[in-house]
C-alpha cells in the first residue's frame, strides 16, 4: 500500500513556470478590469463626502443665524476649495448700537468704570466680521458655481457686505435670524471630472446633495 503511495507521487506534475507566468497574467488583466470601477467608487464617495459638508456648513450657518439673530452669509472663492462663514452685519442695527454706546460711555464717566476701559461691545459679541470663519474642501475639490435667487431683502443685506468683489459664478448665501434664506444651488467638482450639486431650500431652509454628474467639457 505503501509502495503504491510512492508511486502516484512520482507521477503527481508539479506547476511549471509557463502556467505560473499564465496565471499571473489572468490575474493581472482582472485586476487591470476591476481598477477603474473600484477606482470610479471610491472617487465618488470622496466627492460625497465633500458635498455633505458644504451641506452641514449651511446647516450650521443657519442655525448660527437663528441663535445669534443676526444674519450670516455663506461665500465661496470659485475654482478653490475655499469658503467663509460670517456674521452680516445690520448697518441700521449698527447705528443704534453706536448711539446707545455713546450714551453708555457718557454714563460710565460718572460711574466707577476703569480707566481704559472702552464700553463699546462688537453687535456679534466680540467677533470682528473683518476675521471671518475660513474653511476648506477636501483636497482634491473645487467650487465651481452657484446659483441663488434674489428679493429686495437680499440685495439689501448683500449692499452691505464690505467685500462686494462676488462673481456671477458665486453668489453669497444668506441665512436670517428667521430661519429663512433663498433657493440656491452650489456645485463642486473633484480632479477626475465629476461634479455635484447641493441644493439649498430657502423657506424651510433644507439642503440635498444631488446625484454625480460629469462636468461640462469632461469625457
Amino acid at each position: 500500500m505503501a509502495l503504491h503511495a510512492d508511486r502516484c507521487l512520482a507521477h503527481r506534475r508539479a506547476f511549471t513556470l509557463m502556467e505560473l507566468i499564465l496565471v499571473l497574467a489572468i490575474m493581472a488583466a482582472i485586476g487591470g478590469l476591476a481598477w477603474p470601477v473600484i477606482s470610479g467608487a471610491y472617487s465618488a464617495v470622496k466627492l460625497k463626502k465633500a458635498a455633505e459638508q458644504v451641506q452641514t456648513a449651511l446647516a450650521k450657518a443657519r442655525v448660527e443665524a437663528m441663535s445669534s439673530g443676526m444674519p450670516q452669509v455663506f461665500r465661496f472663492e470659485p475654482n478653490s476649495p475655499r469658503y467663509t462663514i460670517t456674521v452680516v452685519q445690520d448697518e441700521t442695527a449698527s447705528l443704534d448700537s453706536t448711539a446707545n454706546d455713546t450714551s453708555s460711555s457718557s454714563a460710565g464717566q460718572n460711574s466707577n468704570t476703569p480707566a481704559g476701559t472702552s464700553g463699546a461691545m462688537m453687535p456679534n459679541g466680540g467677533q470682528s466680521a473683518d476675521n471671518p470663519c475660513e474653511h476648506q474642501l477636501p483636497d482634491g475639490f473645487i467650487f465651481t458655481s452657484a446659483q441663488r435667487s434674489s428679493d429686495t431683502r437680499s440685495a439689501v443685506v448683500e449692499g452691505q457686505l464690505s467685500d462686494t468683489s462676488a462673481s456671477a459664478d458665486a453668489p453669497p448665501v444668506f441665512f436670517y435670524p428667521d430661519g429663512t434664506s433663498l433657493d440656491a444651488q452650489i456645485t463642486i467638482a473633484g480632479d477626475n471630472g465629476r461634479s455635484i450639486a447641493i441644493t439649498l431650500r430657502g423657506y424651510t431652509g433644507i439642503t440635498r446633495v444631488g446625484e454625480i454628474f460629469a462636468s461640462q467639457g469632461a469625457k
